[in-house]
């Protein structure tokens, strides 16, 4: 018996030196692992299981893989364990370096212990435990690991290395560490060739000044450049933004939120469909439904540029400005918030909410801080101003038009200027008004007609070189015309009385004319008229001054002042174009009867 256990025991050893003495090739069908080389080997037989024990410069080989170590125990030819300097090269590029190493030839699966490192290219895995399975070229581990790979490091609790789609997926607790960026997550997926990140659950990035939370996207670590999607959301100082997405490309210092984007800075809050800002010129661009809210005023447009270096806005499409009581809209407008300048063009309507005032033009130049306005140009050619008085609408139109506020003006303070120059028109269904420049102050309800002003109130024409209309519960109170100041009256356009003097104040009620005083050289001319509303004289009176009383339009009473001097002519005897006053222009045909006449392109005569 003796002799033939020794004569096995030699066979063995033959057979072991001869494996280790020659290359043997792999056998992909098989899951024995092969010998390689052992500086000594030994054979024991415990039970039902032949172990191979090997030691000094160990090499073996399972398919295409090779596993070096300085002691290994070798079990039924399939189990390997190993310790010492253990080396495992797997396929082109792969190697693992560890402690121990415990390998199934059947299932080709290894785990490796102690201080492990995976290297592949150059990316380098450092752990204490690393599972792999050769069959699907997956690496795992579930004790924390550390990838580097260039500049970017990558720590996790858990991660599945996926070789051959050079793929890793780190799970709980992962930090990515780079020279641009420090990025937090729960799960993301690290593309190993191309050094992409994508993330696979709630992820927190800093970006240079950028914080930057997902739970959805990529980034792109050469190109520096990335998409977040899934509740993305950002910081960066004191400005706050959201958006179904948010991409970043942190080289060219671009960020661009798509989708229901949304910013906050202190009080300034914005929203589009679409905000991209560029770091380097400071510019942001907004998008569809754009909404800005300042604590000054609210802006919507469809497209906005924001120049944050110098202040500066600008809009095109539709746009509506909300302003301290102020409304704006434009086609577009460009404006300085460090200087308050804008100018609004295309369709332009500005309105005063406080004084219910409404200027339409084609531009406007205008100034935030003081509510400054010059309009120029509209629809029709000529910018146009209206407001609601007493039920009925006045209009005014001009070939300039300009609004502002007093110096001294506070907030509670409403009251405005409204000045026009040049072809003046005014209409209102009782009163109507041509002159070359007006101003009216809101603050005292007084009109200022300048430029040989010509005011129609009914039958009544009043002219002057200067017209003042004082205004009371949004009618007309009275009207003081001076010097040469001259007042029409006719029924028929045929015969015509007449007040002249250096000054003339008429009173109104309820828009007519029911009073006047003349001061400084008066005349009057005027008709008399039986019951029968027929002409049956004129009278012809000069005095110092007088008060003249009116009735439906009518002369009802005169008192003369001064030493009056008057003649009654019978009305065939009266010279009625000699009895008409200096000055006397019926300037009927130029009155404008409509909206429409304030805009005709001639110019009335006056």
């Amino acid at each position: 018996m003796k002799r033939l256990y020794w004569l096995a025991t030699l066979c063995f050893l033959w057979m072991a030196n001869a494996a280790r003495a020659q290359h043997i090739g792999a056998d992909t069908s098989s899951a024995e692992v092969l010998i390689e080389w052992s500086d000594e080997l030994s054979y024991e037989k415990t039970g039902e299981d032949t172990l191979v024990i090997l030691t000094g410069n160990v090499v073996l080989r399972h398919d295409s893989t090779r596993m070096f170590c300085d002691s290994a125990v070798l079990r039924n030819s399939t189990d390997l364990t190993a310790w010492g300097n253990v080396m495992i090269e797997h396929g082109d590029s792969l190697v693992i370096f560890a402690d121990s190493l415990r390998y199934s030839g059947i299932e080709r699966k290894g785990s490796l212990y102690g201080d492990v490192i995976l290297e592949r290219g150059p990316q380098r895995m450092f752990t204490a435990r690393l599972d792999y399975d050769f069959e699907k070229n997956l690496a795992y581990y579930f004790t924390g690991a550390l990838l580097t790979n260039d500049t970017t490091h990558l720590r996790s609790q858990r991660g599945y290395y996926y070789v051959d789609e050079n793929a890793i997926y780190f799970k709980d607790s992962v930090v990515v560490v780079d020279t641009h960026f420090v990025l937090r997550a729960d799960t993301l997926k690290f593309l190993t060739e191309s050094r992409r990140v994508e993330f696979l659950g709630p992820t927190l990035i800093h970006l240079d000044t950028l914080a930057l939370y997902c739970e959805g996207g990529w980034f792109d670590i050469p190109a520096r450049e990335g998409a977040f999607t899934r509740n993305p959301q950002f910081i960066r100082g004191r400005q706050e933004g959201l958006a179904d997405s948010i991409f970043y490309r942190p080289r060219e210092g671009v960020i661009s939120l798509e989708g229901n984007a949304r910013i906050r800075e202190g009080k300034r809050a914005v929203r589009a469909d679409r905000i991209t800002y560029e770091e380097k010129t400071d510019r942001s661009h907004l998008v569809g439904k754009v909404r800005i809210v300042e604590p000054e005023r609210t802006i919507r447009s469809d497209t906005v540029w924001y120049y944050g270096r110098t202040a500066t806005y600008a809009t095109r499409g539709p746009t509506v400005i909300w302003d301290e009581g102020r409304i704006l809209q434009a086609l577009q407008i460009d404006y300085d918030d460090s200087t308050g300048l804008g100018i609004a063009r295309g369709a332009v309507v500005w309105r005063d909410t406080a004084r219910d005032w409404t200027i339409r033009c084609a531009e406007a130049r205008y100034h935030q801080k003081t509510g400054y306005l010059k309009a120029y140009g509209g629809a029709m050619g000529r910018p146009l101003f209206l407001t609601e008085w007493d039920g009925d609408t006045l209009y005014l139109a001009a070939d300039t038009l300009m609004s502002w506020q007093p110096d001294d003006s506070t907030a509670a303070d409403s009251s405005r200027y409204v000045a026009a120059w040049y072809d003046v028109r005014v209409y209102k269904s009782d009163l109507q008004a041509l002159c070359d420049s007006l101003a009216y102050f809101s603050g005292d309800s007084l009109f200022r007609f300048f430029g040989q002003p010509v005011v129609w109130a009914d039958t009544s024409q009043l002219s002057a070189d200067t017209i003042w209309m004082q205004m009371a519960e949004e009618a007309v109170d009275w009207m003081l015309l001076r010097p040469d100041a001259l007042i029409l009256n006719s029924e028929d356009e045929v015969y015509f009385n007449q007040v002249r003097g250096r000054q003339i104040k008429a009173y109104f009620r309820e828009s007519e004319l029911y009073r006047m005083h003349v001061a400084g050289n008066a005349e009057a001319v005027y008709y008399l008229l039986d019951e029968d509303r027929a002409y049956i004289g004129v009278n012809k009176t000069t005095c110092g001054e007088m008060w003249v009383d009116f009735g439906d339009n009518e002369v009802e009473g005169i008192h003369f002042l001064g030493a009056p001097v008057m003649e009654v002519l019978p009305m065939k005897q009266a010279d009625h174009e000699s009895l008409k006053l200096k000055g006397f222009r019926w300037l009927y045909p130029a009155r404008p009867r409509s909206v429409e006449d304030l805009f005709k392109p001639e110019k009335p005569v006056r």
